[in-house]
C-alpha cells in the first residue's frame, strides 16, 4: 500500500501531519471495530484502516509498493475494486450469498493485485461457507492468508475445516488465529467445538470458559459449553449453561431445545417436554425437536402424542429413515403393528443396510404371527449387525430367538 492510498482511507490529504492520520485512525476504529460492529462491511474497513495505519507507521520506502505509472487509472480501479466488495458485504448482510460471491468475484478480476485482495478472498470464502461450499471456501481463506496472515482469516478457515470434519486442522487454524490475537473469543469458542468434537470435552470446556472470560454477553458459548458438560457427565452444570444463555438471549430456541435434552438425559422427560415446547413456539421449522419431544413423549408412554409429533418431523424431512423407525415403534406398543410394519419397509428402502430396521420390523411381524418372515428378517438382520460388528445388536438379536425360538 502506498503512503497516499494509505491517507486516502483515512479520509485525509496526503501532506496530512502523522498526528492527523493518528486521530483519524483511531475514530474510525472505534467505528469499525468487529467487537462493536457486525456488519460485514465493518470488517473489511477496519482491517483496511488497520493496514492504512500501518503503512503510514512504516518508514521505509521499500515496504511501500510503488504506484503505478498511471495513478489515476490506479486509484480508479481500486475504488471500483471497493464498490463491488461493498456491494458483496451487503449482499452478505441480507443472506445472499450466491449473490455476495457474485460481486467478489467482480471486485477480484478488476485488481487481482489489490492491497484489499487478502480481505475480499476472506469475505468470498465466508459467504461460500455460508452456502455449504467448504472445500472451495478453505480455497479462498487459502489465498487470503497467503497474501495476508489475519486471524479472522484464519479463524474462518478453521470453521470451514471443522464442518468438513477436519477438526486436528481446524484446531490448528485457531490456533493460529490466537497466536495473532490471544484475545479472540471466537477462536477459542471454535477450537472448543472442535475438541468436543473429538471428544476431548475438558479441554473444550476450558476453551469456553475463556470464550466466555472474554465475551460473558455471547450466549452461543454458554450452550456449547453446556453441550460438552452434558458430554463430561455433568447435566446439572450444562443445565446452569442453558440458563445463562436464556437469561442473555430469552428467544434462543436452541437453548431450551439443548437444555431439553440435558433433562431427558436425567429422565426429566415432563420437564424436557416443555422445553421441546418453547423450542417449538420459537421456531416452529426443526424436524429435530418434534423428534426429540416425541422420544421424551414415548418415555412417558404417551405413543398417540408421540406419533403426532413423529408424523409433523416427517412431513418436514422425509427421507430421514431413523424417524420412520421411531415412529414405527410407537406404533407397535399401542398395537398398530400392521402400520408399524409399513413405516419399517420405509425405513429400510431409505436405508437398506441398518440391521435394526430388520430388527424391528421382525418383531413387529412376531406380533402378527407371520413368523416365517419374522425369521428372514431376524437372519438379515444379524448378518448386518455382524457385517458393522454391532456386537451389542447382535446380543440382542440372539437374545431374542433364543427367547421366542
Amino acid at each position: 500500500m502506498t503512503y497516499e492510498r494509505a491517507y486516502e482511507i483515512l479520509g485525509l490529504d496526503s501532506d496530512a501531519s502523522r498526528e492527523d492520520a493518528q486521530a483519524a485512525y483511531r475514530e474510525l476504529a472505534k467505528i469499525y471495530h468487529p467487537d462493536k460492529n457486525t456488519a460485514a462491511n465493518a470488517a473489511v474497513m477496519f482491517r483496511l484502516i488497520q493496514d492504512a495505519w500501518q503503512c503510514i507507521q512504516d518508514t521505509s520506502e521499500e515496504k511501500s509498493v510503488k504506484l503505478p505509472e498511471d495513478a489515476e487509472v490506479y486509484f480508479d480501479r481500486e475504488n471500483a475494486m471497493l464498490d463491488e466488495a461493498n456491494r458483496g458485504n451487503t449482499m452478505l448482510d441480507q443472506g445472499e450469498y450466491d449473490t455476495a460471491v457474485v460481486y467478489y468475484d467482480n471486485a477480484l478480476a478488476l485488481n487481482p493485485d489489490s492491497d484489499i485482495a487478502h480481505i475480499v478472498y476472506s469475505q468470498r470464502g465466508t459467504a461460500k461457507h455460508l452456502l455449504g461450499q467448504y472445500d472451495s471456501a478453505v480455497s479462498d481463506f487459502d489465498e487470503a492468508l497467503q497474501l495476508k496472515p489475519d486471524y479472522i482469516a484464519y479463524y474462518r478457515r478453521g470453521m470451514s475445516k471443522h464442518s468438513l470434519g477436519e477438526h486436528f486442522a481446524a484446531i490448528a487454524d485457531f490456533d493460529e488465529a490466537l497466536q495473532l490475537k490471544p484475545d479472540y473469543a471466537g477462536a477459542y469458542q471454535g477450537r472448543g467445538v472442535a475438541r468436543s468434537d473429538l471428544g476431548q470435552h475438558v479441554a473444550a470446556i476450558a476453551d469456553f470458559d475463556e470464550a466466555i472470560r472474554l465475551d460473558p454477553d455471547g450466549a452461543s458459548a454458554y450452550i456449547q459449553r453446556g453441550r460438552a458438560k452434558v458430554q463430561n457427565e455433568e447435566p446439572f452444570a450444562a443445565i446452569a449453561d442453558y440458563d445463562m444463555a436464556l437469561q442473555l438471549k430469552p428467544d434462543y430456541a436452541m437453548a431450551y431445545y439443548y437444555r431439553g435434552l440435558a433433562k431427558v438425559g436425567m429422565d426429566q422427560y415432563r420437564a424436557a417436554i416443555s422445553d421441546f415446547d418453547e423450542a417449538i413456539r420459537l421456531d416452529p421449522d426443526d424436524a429435530g425437536v418434534y423428534v426429540q419431544r416425541g422420544l421424551a413423549k414415548g418415555n412417558l408412554k404417551e405413543y398417540f402424542a408421540a406419533i403426532i409429533d413423529f408424523d409433523e418431523a416427517i412431513h418436514m424431512v422425509p427421507d430421514y429413515a431413523n424417524t420412520y423407525v421411531l415412529r414405527g415403534m410407537a406404533k407397535g406398543f399401542i398395537g398398530r403393528n400392521d402400520a408399524a410394519i409399513l413405516d419399517f419397509d420405509e425405513a429400510i428402502r431409505l436405508d437398506p443396510d441398518d440391521a435394526a430396521n430388520y430388527y424391528y420390523r421382525g418383531q413387529a411381524k412376531s406380533a402378527l404371527n407371520r413368523v416365517w418372515e419374522e425369521k428372514q428378517d431376524l437372519r438379515t438382520a444379524l448378518e448386518l449387525a455382524e457385517l458393522a460388528s454391532d456386537y451389542e445388536l447382535i446380543a440382542e438379536i440372539k437374545s431374542w430367538i433364543r427367547e421366542f425360538h
